[in-house]
């Protein structure tokens, strides 16, 4: 009994292999395509969903960034006009300076009224030449 049950499974076994081997139906073939394309049309919905979401992250990481630089570059220009305001008053301390060593070497030569009327009045555009430097190196400087 045995022996026939083993040879009943392996009738209805080999039956199974050859119908599954065999040509499909238009039916199966078309069931099958159908069935191909939703499973295709899915994938490419997941994946454009995942692709999707990859470049709106990276937007918004490149957009961080973007932000990070714009903000270094902010404080690299700010740097730059604070060396420059600086670097413009210590040449017009130094001009201003210059220039009333020159003046008072001038006033030397006088004597009298004279000399004082012309110390005063290189002091006065010493003092004048200093309040315009401290002004513009003021009015350059950014604001924090």
């Amino acid at each position: 009994m045995q022996f026939r049950t083993t040879w009943i499974v392996l009738g209805i076994g080999a039956l199974a292999l050859v119908s599954a081997c065999g040509p499909k139906t238009p039916a199966q073939v078309n069931s099958d395509v159908k069935e191909a394309r939703t499973e295709a049309a899915q994938d490419v919905a997941e994946t454009k969903q995942d692709v999707n979401k990859d470049v709106k992250e990276a937007r918004q990481d490149a957009g961080e960034q973007i932000q990070g630089a714009r903000k270094d570059v902010a404080e690299a220009q700010s740097d730059v006009a604070k060396a420059t305001a600086e670097a413009n008053y210590k040449l017009a301390m130094e001009q201003a300076d210059g220039a009333h060593n020159v003046a008072t070497k001038k006033c030397e030569g006088m004597s009298g009224d004279a000399h004082k009327a012309c110390m005063a009045a290189a002091d006065a555009d010493l003092a004048t030449a200093k309040a315009q430097a401290e002004s513009q190196r003021a009015a350059r400087m950014p604001a924090h």
